[in-house]
């Protein structure tokens, strides 16, 4: 089985390294362990970062287009590179890299198809109150459209099976993981339907 890590990146030279390094690159049940970086517009040292740290592909957006199309083409790479799982990080080194084996363990069990992380935003000392604020209305909201019941929804989906991110369809077991247990599973509640545009074919993608 492959997995693949996939980094959206906006000038995040200066922690990239550090997520890098931490990344684990054996991960007991999978064959391979593929890191990807989607630059989304940087204009510090993003890319040279990546590259001087063996990550095994740069996706390059020639302007920045927000965090949901970085997601979308690392997801893109992911599904036309073989992926069987693929997980999503940030490379501002809020999460340790470490807990991937731990999150990716439902998935390995069959037990879900997508695991949600959580952060444990109002432990975070640096998180200032009115960051920690807009991130428990942000969650509300998401969960109220969505039928969910994820504590930390800012991030969203970091783990999950290859044919999960094409079509989410409800009735998928989703797993929360607060970095040291699993809080048990929720039902999705609609479809996430990725874009027809592919960045094969997309003249402001380069792959590399």
């Amino acid at each position: 089985m492959k997995l693949v890590v996939q980094i959206p990146c906006l000038n995040e030279g200066e922690t990239l390294a550090e997520v890098l390094d931490s990344i684990p690159r054996k991960i007991k049940g999978f064959s391979s362990v593929e890191v990807v970086v989607i630059d989304d517009g940087s204009t510090d040292e993003t890319i040279a970062v990546a590259r001087a740290h063996g990550v095994d592909a740069v996706i390059r957006h020639r302007s920045t287009r927000g965090l949901a199309e970085a997601f979308r083409s690392g997801v893109d790479y992911g599904l036309t590179h073989g992926a069987d799982v693929l997980v999503n990080t940030d490379g501002d080194n809020q999460y340790p890299q470490s807990d991937i084996p731990k999150l990716v363990a439902p998935i390995l069990a069959g037990s879900a198809d997508i695991v949600v992380g959580d952060r444990r935003t109002n432990t975070i000392s640096h998180f200032s109150r009115g960051k920690k604020f807009l991130q428990r209305v942000g969650s509300a909201v998401v969960n109220r459209a969505a039928g969910t019941q994820i504590p930390d929804a800012a991030q969203w989906i970091p783990g999950l099976l290859s044919d999960s991110p094409s079509e989410v369809e409800p009735g998928h077991k989703v797993f929360l993981h607060d970095g040291n247990n699993y809080s048990g599973w929720l039902q999705t509640a609609g479809d996430s339907k990725r874009s027809d545009q592919d960045q094969r074919k997309d003249p402001g993608v380069k792959a590399f």
